[in-house]
């Protein structure tokens, strides 16, 4: 449909001239004002973490810290980190330089548990085989009653000549009952004089012979009773 032209001719188009503040940004000037306002928000963001409950900063890093961290079983004894079995958590680069190739510790997983239970098993069985041969060797040792021991004695007194020692007491077990002894397990008092004398020969972890000694003069023979008629 078109215009009158009368009412076309009597049309007056006005033009405005336009604004400062409606003037068109140049794209530079949009891209450091979008900046500026994420800087803002950005450092509005870190304000409230490191003022959340005492301490945002401290919570990421300790998250980050343990995300680090690796659970490990201990192969060997550490005297810094534990026993062998333990689980404990280590940084994984210090598992990875040092723990993993000096064979101080593996990953925790299913199949080194498992090797764990039955190394601890067999030592259970070790251990008790061991207890059982000392308690053998124990009763067979003190069934053999008084170690008789001749010492030359010093004229007019009860005093030896030289002494009685763990060495001449360990001989004289091995002689006697083919039982091996280690000369550092045989403990015996000062014996320097005829008597009675107690001594001890460690077999193993609370398993403890005890010895009676006799220490008598050179040529003396003990008088047995009579048989009853």
């Amino acid at each position: 449909m078109g215009m009158d032209p009368a009412a076309s001719a009597n049309m007056v188009v006005v033009f405005a001239p336009a604004s400062g503040s409606a003037r068109r940004l140049s794209p530079r000037r949009v891209t450091l004002a979008t900046v500026s306002v994420l800087a803002m928000a950005l450092l509005g963001c870190i304000l409230v973490l490191v003022g959340a409950e005492g301490g945002g900063f401290e919570a990421m890093g300790r998250t980050r810290a343990t995300k680090r961290k690796l659970s490990i079983v201990l192969m060997k004894d550490d005297k810094f980190l534990g026993k062998t079995g333990d689980i404990i958590k280590v940084k994984r680069g210090h598992f990875r330089n040092w723990l993993f190739p000096h064979g101080i510790a593996k990953k925790q997983d299913t199949t080194i548990m498992k090797q764990l239970e039955q190394k601890d098993k067999d030592q259970k069985l070790v251990i008790t085989k061991m207890y059982t041969d000392a308690m053998e060797k124990k009763q067979k040792i003190e069934a053999h009653g008084v170690w008789i021991f001749p010492k030359k004695v010093r004229e007019g007194t009860n005093k030896i000549y030289g002494s009685l020692t763990a060495i001449n007491v360990a001989e004289e077990i091995v002689k006697a009952t083919a039982i091996p002894i280690r000369i550092t397990s045989v403990e015996i008092p000062k014996v320097t004089e005829l008597g009675e004398y107690t001594g001890t020969v460690e077999l193993a972890d609370e398993v403890t012979a005890y010895v009676k000694i006799k220490v008598v003069s050179e040529g003396f023979v003990e008088s047995e009773e009579a048989p009853a008629e």
